[in-house]
């Protein structure tokens, strides 16, 4: 993308720009927005080079969009981003680990004095934190034959953030082992084993978290604060004093108002809060009481020396900071009243006017669509660049060729950016047949000439016109009408994979192959004619023991039963285990049999063949609003190659929250209905029910394809009228839950049935389930499939598609266990 940002840094306007900037004076840049910012910022950079460009955005979602479009025209140059962690006031606790970790990178690279950009939410500049001295004076190298005591180097660490674990896997983790210390620096890619010889370090290697095992030899390696707040231990002793002191006082004023519960309740958790300073537990539990440390506490602004302050739209930014400063003012003023903090942890944070005073000491430049909001007297560095948006297509094929065939008369440079490789060479073809020259080049270089169409694989997400520099940038959100989103994917050839077995613990249940169930009781060394062995101990009921050698661990496994009950132990020598595994074995006898006579009846059926894909398949799945993971695009063509069969499809596709799963059984469901047959989609929640409705009509939408929901969210009446529906052949998608397998339900021609969960459905449902799988494609999606439809998969009886690729950008699952708080 090097040659776009030469195109903007030849223009007039933007050398005018740079060159007041570089004179120190501010400048206000107007009706420029969206991408057209960051292509602006991405010139800049380089005409700026080695000053730091520090943009602040006015929400975070805004700060991730702009890295994004940053990234895309700097391409392998580094874009920082110093997010603001998403908790409430006085939540510490609850911090993000990625979140503390993006902010620690972006730390470390600034006080090594590296120069790239760095994108803020303001919210990141609401808080206070220690001065960049602390955190570079807290970092330390660790080379061969350098000299540490094992146990000050584990508490140094805890002190500096990082936490104790049994085993190294994710970044701020340490544990020792023996003369071993394992350790993930919070900013580094990958964790290093130190040995140590006595007291002196005999080699640093890194190793793979997955597997553990250790790689490439290090000379040193550098361990930089997990942690924002650093603080030593007569540091700590000294802060606790005072929070004591201040606590004292509080409790006093408390019980004088005749409030002695919340006094309490504030001394209790106030003394464990001091308690865990004084030990170095927790420094992010120390940040909160930061005013009673001997530290200077400053805006994260000035860790940048001399930077170049751009405000992304700064009447939305002030207005963003009243929002944030009062809902920080309110949460704490109401948690005071209630005595759940003490009055100095306010402190913590920034009033609006301290920010803005930040603002005033910086050289600033402003972005902005309209001019309000600007400071007064700024006019005389208000600027407009000559951006236009792009028009606007919505999939008007013949449209786009005209405005492009005016564009190359015009002698204009048009580059076109498309989420993949695949789809740029399909959209060079369909120039070619229009009778437009037109290319496809990964890196633009000598390409961008004078009325030339080039086509290139970029995650921009917004187009513009942009007449000083002769040129149009046009993406799929200007061709198809509405943005689709992007994703980066992250490659691991080992996830899902188990590298390893669980150690037993003391105490854990186990099953022996022959004596059943027992307890495990840890490892004893026993001497047997002379000869010293270890074996595991296995308490059974009684006082029954059983010492097995530890090469025949394979007879042991661990318990596996209903959550919350406790089996009884068995009996060495008795009858009991005998006949609970011929029961066992008789109910899985039987259970296979009718398994096996299904599925033989499935295979003796001759199925509908589903035709090939058609036009229509191909542009309903481009019209896919996100980038498809590898293992959607693998899973849908798995999926399609059963359909064709001529023998019923039987997959299960298994895949975690949020990979995608519902997309394959959209453009499974749009493949047999290009064959006049119906779908069915089972679920066993009427929200999801009514969820599947809104994502299959939004989906669907510009086709002539009829999509009804049926579940006891419904009338009577509007049941009735789906049943009908379904029966004559009227409805071609239907979305529902166990309704769908009462025996009124009936289909004009059933292609494909979708379960979703299916381990959710009874016994009662799935016998139904039996009649409706034996004449037509079945498809199941599961995130935690049951043992016995695993086991199915896994030995051929069904197939089964994993998507193992989670989008990038996809939000995590987070789950925190607190005290009820009505603030949350």
């Amino acid at each position: 993308m090097y040659a776009l940002l030469d195109l903007i840094a030849g223009t007039g306007s933007f050398r005018e720009v740079a060159e007041q900037i570089k004179k120190g004076r501010r400048q206000h840049i107007i009706g420029i927005s969206g991408t057209q910012k960051a292509y602006f910022l991405a010139a800049l950079t380089r005409a700026m080079s080695g000053r730091t460009l520090v943009i602040v955005t006015y929400s975070q979602y805004e700060a991730d969009r702009l890295c994004e479009h940053l990234s895309c025209f700097l391409r392998d140059a580094p874009v920082g981003l110093l997010p603001a962690y998403d908790i409430l006031p006085h939540h510490e606790l609850l911090r993000s680990a990625d979140v503390a970790e993006a902010r620690m990178s972006v730390f470390r690279d600034v006080i090594v004095g590296a120069h790239y950009p760095v994108v803020i939410p303001v919210k990141a500049l609401s808080r206070r934190i220690v001065e960049r001295d602390v955190l570079a004076e807290a970092t330390f190298g660790v080379k061969v034959g350098d000299t540490f005591e094992l146990e000050s180097m584990s508490q140094r660490l805890a002190m500096l953030g990082y936490r104790r674990s049994d085993v190294v896997e994710n970044k701020g983790e340490f544990c020792v082992r023996g003369g071993i210390l394992d350790l993930f620096p919070i900013a580094d890619m990958n964790p290093v084993r130190i040995e140590f010889f006595g007291d002196e370090v005999d080699s640093i290697r890194r190793f793979n978290p997955n597997t553990q095992r250790s790689e490439d030899r290090l000379e040193e390696v550098l361990v930089y604060p997990a942690t924002e707040f650093v603080f030593t231990a007569a540091e700590g002793e000294a802060a606790s004093r005072s929070i004591l002191a201040e606590l004292e006082a509080t409790a006093d004023r408390l019980r004088k108002m005749e409030r002695s519960a919340q006094a309490e309740s504030l001394e209790d958790q106030v003394r464990e809060h001091v308690s865990a300073i004084q030990q170095g537990a927790d420094p992010n539990l120390a940040e909160e009481y930061a005013s009673h440390f001997q530290k200077r506490m400053v805006n994260v602004l000035s860790y940048f020396r001399d930077p170049l302050l751009i405000i992304d739209e700064p009447a939305r930014v002030i207005d963003a900071m009243d929002g944030i400063s009062k809902e920080i003012r309110s949460s704490y003023t109401a948690m005071i009243e209630q005595g759940k903090v003490l009055p100095s942890q306010a402190e913590a944070y920034y009033a609006p006017e301290a920010v803005s005073a930040e603002f005033s000491r910086l050289q600033s430049v402003s972005l902005a669509l309209l001019a309000r909001g600007l400071a007064a007297g700024g006019a005389q560095g208000r600027r407009e660049l000559g951006f236009r948006s792009a028009p606007v297509y919505q999939g008007n094929l013949d449209k786009i060729v005209a405005d492009v065939s005016s564009w190359k008369l015009k002698r204009m440079r048009v580059l076109i950016a498309v989420s993949s490789g695949d789809r740029g060479k399909r959209l060079v073809d369909l120039f070619r047949e229009r009778d437009i020259e037109s290319t496809y080049s990964e890196d633009l270089s000598g390409s961008l000439v004078p009325g030339a169409v080039v086509i290139t694989a970029s995650d921009l997400d917004g187009g513009f016109i942009f007449s000083d520099a002769g040129l149009v940038v046009l993406t799929e959100t200007e061709i198809q009408g509405r943005k689709r989103t992007r994703h980066r994917f992250r490659f691991d050839d080992e996830a899902g994979k188990i590298t390893s077995y669980t150690d037993l613990k003391a105490g854990d249940l186990v099953v022996h192959v022959a004596h059943g169930i027992g307890r495990y009781a840890g490892v004893e060394t026993l001497e047997i004619a002379g000869t010293k062995r270890d074996y595991l101990l296995v308490k059974y009921a009684g006082d029954d023991k059983l010492y097995i050698p530890t090469d025949q661990v394979d007879m042991l496994q661990k318990y596996i039963g209903v959550e919350g009950s406790v089996p009884k132990l068995n009996k060495m020598g008795g009858h009991e285990w005998n006949r609970v595994k011929a029961r066992a074995r008789r109910s899985i006898e039987e259970l296979a049999e009718g398994l096996l006579q299904l599925y033989a009846d499935r295979e003796a059926i001759n199925g509908h063949s589903f035709s090939p894909d058609t036009v229509w398949q191909d542009e309903f799945e481009q019209a896919f609003a996100y980038d498809e993971t590898p293992d959607q695009l693998r899973v849908v063509e798995e999926v399609k190659r059963d359909m064709e069969r001529n023998k019923p499809m039987d997959r299960l596709i298994c895949g975690d929250v949020g990979y995608g799963k519902t997309e394959v059984a959209i453009r499974a469901a749009f493949k047999c209905i290009m064959d006049e047959k119906q779908v069915a989609v089972l679920v066993p929640t009427t929200i999801l029910a009514q969820q599947h409705f809104t994502t299959f009509s939004e989906r669907f939408k510009g086709y002539p394809v009829n999509i009804a929901v049926l579940s006891r969210f419904q009338s009577r009446k509007e049941q009735a009228d789906v049943v009908k529906g379904l029966k004559n052949g009227k409805i071609d998608v239907v979305i529902g839950t166990h309704r769908l397998l009462q025996k009124d339900v009936s289909f004009k021609d059933l292609g494909l049935l979708v379960i979703d969960e299916e381990q959710r459905f009874g016994v009662a449902h799935k016998e139904r389930l039996k009649e409706m799988k034996r004449t037509v494609d079945v498809m199941t999606l599961t995130a935690t499939p049951i043992p016995r439809t695993l086991h199915m998969s896994m030995v051929g009886v069904r197939d089964m598609s994993v998507i193992n690729t989670p989008p990038k950008n996809r939000y995590p699952i987070r789950t925190f266990v607190v005290e009820y708080d009505p603030n949350l």
